[in-house]
């Protein structure tokens, strides 16, 4: 056989491999595997690879877990570069926890009437409050996702601009605030702009001046990236509008939206329309209002009565829903207990309202978001105001929920906001009254549930 060649031409486009022997090799079959072995690694997908993993070249990997011997209850763990038997976390185990992180962000701070919260452009919280004893507006950057390191910059005013407050993002990433001053020469609205994400510095304008205005003041940013601005005209009890001809809020038109209900706990929104939408209490008929505007300058709106019970509508907190409808919870002094409206039209001329606690456990300072589910998750403060309660939402008209104590270490639950991040779980700031602290609570799941500690 001197001189034979062994060839190999394998579907596919490969080119024939061929290795030749002499009548001296005996060990024929050896050489023709070879040669099969060859062809198949020149001409296959796993030929055009580098960098294969030890064990996976030859098409499985069962000889990867074939030396494991897990005994019941462990499971198959790829932990530093190989497989091994790991047992699931022991309660009482703070190595394997998954627990709420909760950082305290500023103590003995004479808070202003609210505090507010938003994701910005980089990812990131923004909280702004209000420090009746400097008297300053802060702006906290959270440096993490969860808060635990931050920034805080104080901005520089003058007067006590910030007692009422509420902050946007705008198009361009840079936060707005709208201000009441209560400097006794003042006693208007103003409008603060950051000069950047973090909120280093900041320029302020006086939007009204008109009267006694800018009590429970509410802000959105229109698609255009120009904000709107709702707020009480104290004077003359009237619901105004601002419509903002640019980013600074320079120059504006002013709405008189209500002139009979005296209006306060203000919130407006940009509905799924593109449309402003001013949810409000009134003080004369202590009951629940909401005026949907039919153009964006709010030049005429449709007024609607949302629930006309004596002594509701208070701490008005709103979302877009997961049906684009709006939602929004707020406190019912009458039950003593947590309502949720949802609005069955984009003008909210229908609606439905639930109870969505009714362990007669408070309701004050709601804050709703939208949960991974779509479905609204409420944060608020329990009636005995020791504790901050969670509402979790079964549907987006919350008609069925749970709620639980969240939060019960001082005296807690007051002026909460929350968002969530991008990995589905939450944030909630809330005052605890005991040493005047503002904390964060970053949740460690989507239902801030701790497992194994």
């Amino acid at each position: 056989m001197s001189g034979d060649v062994l060839s190999a031409d394998l579907a596919g486009g490969g080119s024939a491999t061929s290795i030749s022997r002499s009548d001296h090799d005996h060990d024929t079959e050896y050489y023709e595997r070879a040669a099969v072995d060859a062809a198949i690694a020149a001409s296959s997908a796993w030929g055009a690879l580098t960098d294969v993993p030890g064990g996976f070249s030859d098409g499985n990997d069962d000889d990867l877990l074939a030396g494991l011997s897990c005994s019941n209850g462990q499971t198959a763990t790829f932990t530093g570069g190989a497989w091994a038997c790991e047992s699931p976390a022991v309660a009482g185990d703070s190595s394997n926890a998954l627990a709420n992180l909760t950082t305290t962000l500023k103590s003995n701070v004479a808070n202003g009437q609210n505090m507010v919260m938003a994701v910005g452009t980089d990812g990131l919280p923004l909280i702004a409050y209000y420090d009746r004893r400097t008297p300053k507006v802060n702006i906290v950057h959270c440096t993490a996702e969860d808060c635990s390191t931050y920034d805080i910059n104080e901005q520089s005013s003058t007067g006590k601009a910030g007692e009422y407050l509420d902050m946007a993002i705008g198009a361009d990433g840079r936060a707005v605030l709208s201000l009441y001053d209560n400097t006794p020469t003042e006693l208007n609205l103003k409008v603060m702009r950051c000069a950047d994400i973090a909120c280093t510095s900041s320029s302020i304008v006086t939007v009204d001046e008109s009267a006694d205005v800018g009590q429970h003041n509410s802000i959105a940013i229109r698609p255009n990236g120009m904000p709107v601005i709702s707020y009480r005209n104290f004077t003359d009890g009237q619901l105004y509008f601002a419509f903002c001809k640019d980013a600074a809020c320079s120059t504006s038109d002013l709405v008189v939206v209500d002139t009979l209900n005296d209006p306060t706990h203000t919130e407006v929104i940009i509905g799924f329309d593109e449309l402003p939408m001013i949810v409000y209490r009134s003080n004369v008929g202590q009951s629940l209002h909401v005026a949907h505007c039919n153009d964006e300058k709010c030049a005429t709106q449709t007024s609607t009565t949302l629930d006309a019970t004596t002594s509701t509508g208070e701490y008005t907190a709103t979302m877009i829903g997961s049906d684009g409808y709006v939602a929004m919870a707020y406190f019912d002094a009458t039950s003593d207990s947590l309502k949720v409206l949802h609005c069955g039209a984009l003008d909210c001329t229908t609606s439905t309202t639930t109870v969505a606690d009714n362990s007669g456990s408070s309701g004050k300072w709601p804050a709703i978001i939208q949960g991974r589910d779509g479905n609204p998750l409420i944060f608020f403060e329990d009636k005995h105001k020791t504790a901050m309660r969670l509402v979790k939402c079964f549907n987006v008209a919350c008609t069925t929920s749970l709620s639980k104590i969240l939060v019960s270490d001082g005296v807690v639950g007051r002026k909460n906001v929350a968002v969530l991040r991008s990995d589905g779980t939450p944030l909630v700031v809330y005052e605890n009254l005991d040493n005047e602290q503002l904390n964060a609570l970053s949740c460690a799941n989507t239902l801030c549930q701790p497992y194994g500690g």
